[in-house]
């Protein structure tokens, strides 16, 4: 990730427009004051007795800075473009839950083979579809919490539109929330 992060800070030096960029960004007080709070972070390594520890952190809080400037200056998207991009999202989040199922599906009909067969492993049951066991590759707090965001996301679709999708309305939250709750998140 550091890589990709210095790789579109370079991006965004050798773009074009660099003096009106840079103009756009101390004009957007919102982005100042989410950028502001890594300031907050240099003035209190003044008062830090870890010189050390206080330098590593301010490095890995950078993001705070970098991410609200360097996205206040790029140039603005369309609605065409922002809706694809949450639908994207929407519907990775739904892929990543069948992924999910067909996972624990497979480890539970595999284990319950296994049994059968008379060879001795731990059967977890039912427990293939909860918590650690039916998240792949996340932890689930984090996959739960992209599942809210999906949520979220498809409310406020569902607020815009006149005309509303039984997919929008009723099967993509229920899955995100039936998932939600397998995951036994706190989100």
């Amino acid at each position: 990730l550091p890589i990709l992060i210095a790789i579109l800070t370079l991006l965004w030096v050798l773009g074009k427009n660099f003096k009106q960029r840079l103009s756009v960004f101390f004009l957007d007080k919102t982005v100042l004051l989410f950028s502001g709070i890594y300031f907050f972070y240099l003035l209190g390594l003044l008062y830090s007795h870890n010189i050390q520890y206080g330098l590593k952190d301010v490095e890995t809080k950078l993001s705070l800075f970098i991410f609200p400037f360097l996205f206040s200056t790029f140039e603005k998207s369309d609605e065409r473009q922002r809706n694809l991009v949450l639908n994207a999202f929407i519907y990775g989040c739904i892929f990543i839950a069948a992924i999910c199922l067909m996972n624990a599906l497979y480890q539970y009909l595999y284990t319950q083979y296994l049994i059968a067969q008379g060879i001795s492993v731990w059967d977890y049951g039912i427990n293939f579809f909860i918590k650690e066991r039916l998240s792949v590759w996340l932890h689930p707090s984090y996959r739960a919490m992209y599942f809210v965001m999906a949520l979220i996301i498809i409310y406020f679709q569902n607020q815009k539109t006149a005309q509303i999708s039984f997919r929008n309305k009723y099967f993509f939250p229920f899955v995100l929330i039936i998932f939600i709750f397998l995951f036994s998140s706190k989100a």
